[in-house]
């Protein structure tokens, strides 16, 4: 159960995770790429979402080091990490009552929405999904470090989403059938204060960026 103010508004980490990506689009990834991990760390997922993080950056790297050159890898892992990380930490922070109640409200039919749910709770499972799917590999006869991460990603994706969907069927068959009564309708706290002024201070600094003659605050 979440705490109010460790808990995000969907909204906020809607925004929260648009933040990654209009980062990288700008070439400055690292701000949201700290507030991500700040985001964590508060999350208490920090440890759990490290390795995943880990296994994105060295897949990727090892995949862009062979296509562009070790420069450029580096440079494009930076951004896919700052666009991963903050929608992810983000995304842990919301309590899945209230993600479920802002599928209803966005009129997701009830697996969409428990689907949602459950995918935000499930760090450690698709952690351990990821040895099986390493494992699954090396029974394939598959070697090397190198050889396992290039042919990881998809198996896992396809695995987790398959597990995911099964559960969110399976509980929108014993549960009950209307939204209102096991959503939650979500409630701003100090936390999304935050994310939102870290935020709109980077947006700003943008726009000061891109004109000059855009007014100052003061």
């Amino acid at each position: 159960m979440h705490r109010r103010g460790v808990a995000l508004h969907p909204l906020t980490a809607l925004a929260v995770a648009a933040w990654g990506p209009l980062a990288a689009w700008a070439g400055d990834p690292l701000p949201p790429l700290a507030f991500g991990a700040a985001l964590a760390s508060v999350s208490g997922r920090a440890r759990q979402l490290a390795g995943l993080y880990a296994w994105l950056a060295a897949s990727m790297f090892l995949v862009g080091w062979l296509a562009v050159g070790p420069e450029a890898s580096a440079e494009a892992t930076l951004r896919a990490l700052a666009a991963a990380v903050p929608a992810s930490a983000a995304a842990a922070l919301v309590p899945p009552q209230w993600a479920a109640y802002a599928g209803y409200r966005a009129r997701l039919p009830p697996t969409a929405a428990y689907s949602l749910a459950i995918a935000l709770r499930l760090a450690d499972y698709y952690r351990s999904s990821l040895w099986e799917v390493m494992d699954a590999l090396r029974g394939r006869g598959v070697r090397g470090r190198l050889a396992l991460a290039l042919k990881a990603p998809i198996p896992l994706v396809v695995h987790v989403f398959q597990s995911t969907s099964a559960l969110a069927e399976a509980l929108q068959a014993r549960g009950p059938r209307r939204g209102k009564t096991w959503a939650e309708r979500p409630k701003p706290g100090p936390l999304d204060a935050v994310a939102l002024l870290a935020l709109g201070a980077w947006c700003y600094r943008l726009l000061r960026q891109l004109n000059p003659d855009f007014p100052p605050i003061v």
